[in-house]
């Protein structure tokens, strides 16, 4: 029983050494390969397929400092593929988006049955983009910002190759 629980800890952190091992080389391989001009990026986050679970990675962004309300800007962009996915491991891809924010408040959900409906959630705006250079593939993004502009949660849909998934993007303070 002893040898059995010795075998299965020196397991066990073997398999923790391999993880954090991966993780360090995928934030070395992510950090080396940005672009200089993302290095300073005022944005960043994740971003995850809904199809395939270990396809996903980190987004950088250089979005402007005060966002336009109702009128469309580019924003600069780098989608970096995690080195354990089975796509496109380890790489980044650079592209612009053509994004626009909106004041539309979605807070209440648009229930409006009783007529007299209170929302207690803070007014969001609607963040929706499309990808403008990036060859044959297009992906179309949509979320919801944060009251206060510090988070964009969200969606998307790619095309060529197809794919669902989510996204998260944080400003960094």
């Amino acid at each position: 029983m002893k040898r059995v629980f010795n075998l299965l800890i020196r397991v066990l952190g073997i398999f923790f050494l391999v993880i954090i091992s991966a993780i360090l080389l995928n934030n070395l391989v992510f950090k080396i390969n940005t672009p200089e001009k993302f290095k300073d990026s005022n944005w960043q986050g994740k971003w995850q397929s809904g199809g395939i679970s270990i396809i996903g990675g980190k987004i950088k962004a250089n979005l402007p400092d005060t966002l336009p309300k109702n009128e469309e800007f580019e924003v600069p962009i780098i989608l970096y593929y995690n080195i354990w996915g089975l796509y496109q491991m380890g790489s980044i891809k650079e592209f612009t988006l053509k994004a626009m924010l909106t004041d539309e408040n979605y807070g209440s959900g648009g229930n409006d049955a009783t007529g007299k409906t209170e929302s207690f959630l803070r007014p969001s705006k609607i963040f929706k983009a499309k990808v403008i250079t990036i060859g044959e593939q297009k992906i179309d993004y949509q979320g919801y910002m944060s009251y206060g502009d510090v988070m964009i949660l969200g969606g998307y849909k790619s095309a060529n190759p197809y794919d669902l998934g989510t996204f998260k993007l944080e400003k960094i303070k």
